[in-house]
Parts: C-alpha cells; structure tokens; sequence
C-alpha cells in the first residue's frame, strides 16, 4: 500500500539528515557493518529498514542463497498411461496419478498424493501396459474416473494451503511429457473447456540437471553421464533406483530425491517450461524469426503442425496436437 511506501520514504529521509557518525552509530547498535564511505553506510542502513518494513508486509524477497528463494513447495509429478508398445499417436488416458510434495525450506519430502484412475476410452489395459507399469486391470476397475480424482487432488492441495493460502509452489517433472502431452490429452478426453492455468507451468527438471549438474565445478558435479533419462541423472548422483520402475509413486519419489540433492548443492530450480495458446505462440516465434539477430535452433525452426502432419523435433516448439503447445524458457 501507498502509506507503507510512503513510511519507508519518510525513514529515507531522516537517514539521510543524520552525520556519518550517527549513521555508523546506528549500523552498531543493529549489529551491521560499519565499514565504508557515507554513502555506503547510508545504502547499507537504508536497505535494513527496508527490508525489516517488508518482512512485516509479508513481502520480504527470499535471500539469494537460499533454496526457497523461488518456491516454498515443489509439486513432483509422473503420471502413469493407457499406451500400446510403439504407437506413437495414441490417445493416452491418465491411470495413475502421483505427486510428492517436497519443503524448499526443509529440503524432503513432507506429504504424496496417490491415486488409480479409471481409463474410459481404453477400459481394458493392454498387455504391453500393464506389463510396463505394474498397473493391474483390478486396479484401474476399482477406480474412480479422472474428474472425480483430480477434485481429489485438487482439495488435497487445498489442505496444504496450496491454492488461496499464499504459499508459492512449481510442479516438477523429468521431461515435457507428463504435462504438455499426457495431461493436455487427459483434459480434453474429460470434456474440460481447457488446461488449468497453474497446470501450465513446470520444472523439467531434466533440463535443469544438464544445464547446472553438468558444469564442471558445480558442487555435486560427478562427470559426464548419460542423463537421457532418471536413472542416468540418479547414476550421476550415486544413487539407485528405488522401488519399481515406471511405477508413477516410484517415479515421483525418484524424482524428488534428485530434487532435493539439487535443492541441497544450491541449484536454481525454476519453471523453465510452459504451455502456451497456439496462436499466441505462433505470434511470439513469428516475432522472433524477425528479429535481425535470429538464429534458428538445429535442426530448423518448428512449423505450427496439424494433426496429421509429422511432429517437430526442434528444441524450441515441442508441438502436441492439442490447443496448447510447450514453449522452452
């Protein structure tokens, strides 16, 4: 509000009056350092009551060096899906649903959502299916339908105060698919008029890993490694897999536990993914290509694609046939 900016101007103003002697007297008596020029010890006082008048707003920025300078909680998700073996264009349904909450602050996990979901256009798993991710044609019979879960999930979140009660938060998964596919499609199978907008945003935490674990020098640094998938980034860390393999709680715990080793060597973990509208999307690569320092990512520029069409594979569209499409931060 105007009045508090209006107080931290009037603080501003009586610093400002006070002779150098005042002002390293102050900085003293609140433990601060003393050391400097004037207006270095003015900067130094300034900024102090500033930030003390903030943090009683509630609106005091996170420390640079600190792993919940982003997000207080990291939303580890992997879904589990009906698929046929090598049937790339296939309608997915979701048929289990697991996220694992993990605390910045406390660096582990503190709470999971677990859940089957009843497939409605692929009632019957197949073989292929089941055998991949341990999901049983009982399981799934016994479940109840993707609307009636997510409003599960949905209040689950409610409980942990992530939605209306200020606490900020990402969702975290090992690659786009789980989001810009699987979800996308699951959202149109159940006749939802669009994505949920915070279902929009994401950590490919995958991406993330290469681009900081990678760098010879970063704390946790182990060397090259194939990290195409989890269980090279867990090899990387010296880690095992634990539990079973595309199993979706397994997979999220997995996950989560490379997030929290990179929360611990100090990474920046921040939503570098995102689903876009179509049109806007085609609007804001047409204003790009235009720019006169363009280079275009190998192979090529991806081209808005219909259904039919082959899909791309440049690194700065990955196109799904849906409304949205994934756009790389």
């Amino acid at each position: 509000p105007a009045k508090d900016f209006e107080k931290i101007a009037k603080i501003n103003a009586t610093i400002n009056r006070m002779t150098v002697g005042q002002v390293r007297e102050e900085l003293s008596t609140l433990r601060l350092d003393t050391r400097g020029n004037k207006a270095t010890l003015v900067k130094r006082l300034k900024s102090y009551y500033k930030r003390r008048r903030l943090e009683a707003l509630n609106r005091a920025p996170k420390k640079k060096n600190t792993p919940d300078r982003y997000y207080d909680y990291l939303l580890v998700l992997d879904f589990e899906c009906t698929c046929e073996d090598n049937v790339y264009e296939y309608n997915h349904e979701i048929i289990e649903f697991p996220v694992v909450l993990v605390c910045t602050k406390q660096m582990r996990i503190v709470d999971e959502f677990h859940a089957y979901v009843k497939p409605q256009m692929h009632a019957q798993l197949s073989d292929f299916c089941s055998r991949l991710t341990g999901i049983s044609q009982a399981q799934v019979d016994a479940a109840r339908p993707f609307p009636a879960v997510f409003d599960d999930f949905r209040a689950w979140m409610c409980q942990r105060n992530l939605i209306d009660g200020g606490c900020r938060f990402a969702f975290v998964t090992d690659g786009p698919w789980d989001l810009a596919k699987f979800f996308q499609m699951q959202c149109y199978h159940s006749g939802y008029d669009t994505v949920p907008h915070d279902f929009r945003y994401w950590v490919n935490v995958r991406r993330t890993f290469t681009n900081q674990m990678g760098k010879p020098g970063q704390q946790g640094h182990k060397g090259p490694h194939d990290w195409k998938n989890l269980a090279g980034m867990l090899t990387a860390l010296g880690m095992k897999f634990e539990g079973r393999e595309h199993s979706g709680i397994d997979d999220a715990r997995n996950i989560a536990r490379i997030v929290i080793y990179m929360l611990q060597h100090g990474c920046d973990l921040r939503v570098n993914e995102r689903l876009m509208r179509r049109d806007v999307a085609e609007k804001k690569l047409e204003e790009r290509r235009n720019r006169s320092n363009y280079k275009p990512y190998p192979p090529r520029d991806a081209t808005l694609l219909s259904g039919t069409e082959p899909r791309s594979k440049s690194p700065e569209v990955y196109h799904f046939f849906h409304s949205f499409r994934i756009v790389f931060s």
